[in-house]
């Protein structure tokens, strides 16, 4: 589905805070960078709420290229999952289908780029750095791991959380919620 990547921990001092329990003083400077992979834009707007925190998203200008040089069938559900997060709604993945084909004929006749974006679904996958601290990070793990949230973002909250080093993980044990 996606692919995290726990990347930068800023390690200076943390691993001894960690070990002496002096979390408060430690969740504003412990910094955590992940490098998400294959999420909806959904599920980006969702991440994006989250205020203390930064997102670095790749361009579309990059897959819509992509997209335009597809040759084989849109409709093969392994190329549609290389462009979209597949439902488990069968006419979901068929407007999709229908969509992305259309954007690539778009792109094709050399619209621009800029104007065929809007066309795009919210289940059009992209790729995104995402930095945040440890305080903001709790918060997110308390309200994304929810029954509440989007099912997407449950799924990125608690893959996000198994990426964290194991010496951090009692930090967030309890923002957690079971599924």
């Amino acid at each position: 589905m996606f692919k995290i990547l726990a990347k930068n921990v800023t390690w200076l001092l943390a691993r001894d805070l960690c070990k002496a329990k002096h979390i408060h003083s430690l969740q504003q400077y412990l910094i955590y960078t992940f490098d998400i992979k294959g999420i909806s834009r959904a599920c980006l707007q969702e991440l994006a709420r989250h205020r203390i925190a930064s997102l670095s998203v790749k361009s579309t200008r990059y897959t819509l290229k992509e997209l335009a040089r597809e040759a084989e069938s849109l409709g093969q559900p392994h190329i549609l999952s290389k462009y979209v997060v597949i439902s488990d709604i069968k006419e979901i993945n068929m407007k999709n289908t229908a969509t992305l084909e259309a954007i690539q004929k778009l792109l094709n006749q050399k619209e621009p780029q800029d104007k065929v974006k809007y066309l795009l679904p919210e289940s059009y996958k992209t790729n995104l750095v995402w930095t945040i601290n440890a305080r903001s990070l709790q918060n997110f793990l308390e309200l994304r791991t929810s029954k509440a949230a989007l099912k997407e973002i449950q799924n990125l909250a608690h893959k996000i959380y198994e990426a964290l080093p194991s010496e951090h993980k009692y930090i967030f044990k309890d923002s957690i919620k079971k599924v």
